[in-house]
């Protein structure tokens, strides 16, 4: 229950701004409401539910300007010094993983991308990993599901997936080349490139009321 409607939220399955009310989540998931409210209540703690909507539901919370553009640069500096410590640390076994996982992703772009997404959460997690830093590790994965309903809105056309995919590949060939300085300076500036794009679609649009009828992912 809380894994599925936390899964939607990330996802953009759930909008920013629409509206979540307990009685329909109940119907959805032939669950009593206490397991509902409680999953509720728990993603309200998380920042992800907010007061607001109409009859008594809660809305997807949606990022201002500020706290997305805070995210970003917080997000930023982390990749960046997570470029420069798997340039350091990665074994070769793990810039071969990388390196599948990169061609895997540029096969999937024309036929599917929702696969090309899977293998993009792969790559991150074989760079985490790399790493060798389980606190900036746990910091980067939760700054990456907090951005994650933004990476699905900048990646809705096959062109900034086809630059995305292009931007990995100038970082993995800094991180085989060992060198931390131009990982890091590589990271950093994809991250600045998907904020730019995030944030001029969310200058572009306004968070609406949407009906709470969507196909949430079972879990």
């Amino acid at each position: 229950m809380y894994a599925s409607l936390r899964a939607g939220i990330l996802s953009g399955v759930l909008e920013a701004g629409e509206v979540v009310r307990e009685e329909a989540l109940a119907e959805y998931f032939e669950v009593s409401r206490t397991p509902v409210r409680e999953a509720l209540l728990r993603l309200q703690t998380e920042g992800l539910l907010e007061t607001g909507g109409s009859r008594g539901g809660l809305l997807v919370t949606a990022f201002s300007l500020r706290e997305a553009l805070e995210t970003y640069v917080v997000r930023e500096a982390l990749e960046g010094i997570v470029a420069r410590l798997v340039a350091i640390n990665a074994s070769a076994a793990e810039l071969e993983e990388l390196a599948l996982v990169h061609h895997a992703m540029e096969r999937a772009l024309d036929d599917d991308t929702t696969m090309a997404a899977r293998l993009l959460d792969e790559c991150h997690d074989v760079m985490y990993a790399a790493a060798r830093n389980r606190l900036l590790e746990e910091t980067a994965r939760s700054l990456r599901d907090t951005l994650g309903r933004f990476r699905i809105a900048t990646l809705a056309s096959l062109q900034r997936w086809r630059e995305h995919v292009s931007e990995q590949g100038e970082l993995l060939c800094a991180l085989r080349q060992r060198d931390p300085d131009l990982a890091e300076a590589t990271a950093r500036q994809h991250i600045r490139h998907a904020r730019d794009v995030g944030l001029a679609m969310l200058r572009a649009s306004a968070p609406s009321e949407i009906g709470s009828r969507r196909r949430l992912p079972r879990a």
